[in-house]
């Protein structure tokens, strides 16, 4: 016990050591008359005269002793922050210290009642929201001017920037709009901008109507995805919304452009290999693709009934996905490896019984 003891003492007088050399480095003064342990506060008087009491283990970690001259000290802030707000000519409404970090009542040179928060004021930033276009009413002025100039009217209280309210536009729909998207430019109404789906959608059916076609899709999945119709000859296909509303029919087979045709083709030079679908017996495919060094035809049918090529198509694909296969550009250029794989694939659901190799 002796030993251990006194191997204790060695270690608190190293300590007391320590924390004196470096309040000497500080130009700071011990006033604590006797050694109280690490981690018990010594009273102490700073560089600059103010009185604190630091911890020996704070001060070897870095910190410094003073509160006060770290700007940490309450009563120096409290101070500090009511001396900024009176140079500012504001009015400090808040009777006690709430901290650095919490607002404080307080009235600005306009009148304005305003909440700043000390270690902002000290940052160097205002102190009033109003005055700097920030607060609540200013952003409820802003968002009121903004609508009047679409001619839109506001029908319900205004709860916030990001709180969605009720909206009347100039063409009378009814909208639910963001405040802040609205102050950033953008349009009361979604209807008026075409954005909204059930007016789309409604347009997208009149479209159908006045071309004589039925929808058989279950969902609306918007303006640029394939619907499932039927058109007025009996044919069904998948047009997209946006695809009618700019006049493209709604039929490929109608229109001559139904996709009757599937082909495999090999580059030249490079070991790649191409499958496609096509229409009118894919001469005009077959010639962009010869151009771009694809002359070597492997398999070529044409005038296959409804949506076979297309089915073709896609099992070749489906196929190269179980096997891992990756293109080697855009979605239907392979390595010339996969050559057979897919000849087999597309001669089984075109029920060939060979193909050209």
């Amino acid at each position: 016990m002796t030993r251990r003891k006194g191997e204790r003492n060695k270690v608190s007088l190293a300590a007391e050591a320590v924390f004196r050399e470096r309040l000497k480095e500080l130009g700071a003064e011990l006033l604590e008359p006797v050694w109280l342990g690490s981690h018990a506060k010594h009273k102490v008087r700073c560089h600059r005269g103010h009185e604190c009491y630091p911890r020996p283990g704070d001060i070897r970690r870095g910190l410094g002793p003073c509160r006060t001259c770290a700007g940490c000290d309450p009563a120096a802030a409290w101070a500090a922050f009511r001396k900024r707000l009176e140079e500012l000519g504001a009015e400090l409404l808040e009777t006690e210290w709430l901290g650095n970090n919490r607002p404080h009542r307080a009235r600005c040179p306009k009148g304005h009642d305003c909440r700043p928060m000390p270690a902002s004021v000290q940052q160097g930033q205002g102190i009033c929201g109003a005055c700097a276009g920030n607060s609540t009413a200013a952003a409820e002025l802003a968002f009121r001017a903004r609508l009047a100039e679409y001619g839109a009217e506001l029908l319900e209280p205004y709860r916030g920037n990001k709180t969605r309210v009720h909206v009347r536009c100039a063409a009378g729909h009814d909208g639910y709009p963001w405040p802040c998207h609205i102050l950033k430019g953008g349009g009361p109404c979604r209807i008026c901008a075409h954005k909204d789906p059930v007016s789309r959608e409604a347009e997208f059916l009149a479209h159908l109507a006045d071309l004589g076609a039925v929808p058989l899709y279950t969902k609306y999945r918007g303006a640029l995805k394939p619907h499932h119709v039927r058109c007025a000859c009996g044919n069904e296909s998948y047009p997209r919304p946006a695809d009618v509303k700019q006049g493209d029919g709604i039929c490929m087979k109608c229109a001559g452009r139904s996709h009757d045709v599937f082909y495999v083709l090999q580059h030249e030079t490079e070991p790649i290999v191409k499958f496609g679908i096509s229409s009118r017996e894919g001469r005009r495919r077959l010639y962009d693709h010869r151009a771009d060094g694809f002359p070597t035809v492997h398999l070529l049918t044409d005038d296959l009934a409804g949506d076979v090529a297309a089915e073709t198509e896609k099992a070749v694909l489906a196929t190269l996905a179980l096997v891992n296969a990756k293109p080697l550009r855009g979605r239907e250029y392979f390595d010339v490896s996969y050559l057979a794989l897919i000849l087999d694939v597309a001669t089984g659901w075109l029920g060939l019984t060979d193909a050209a190799v």
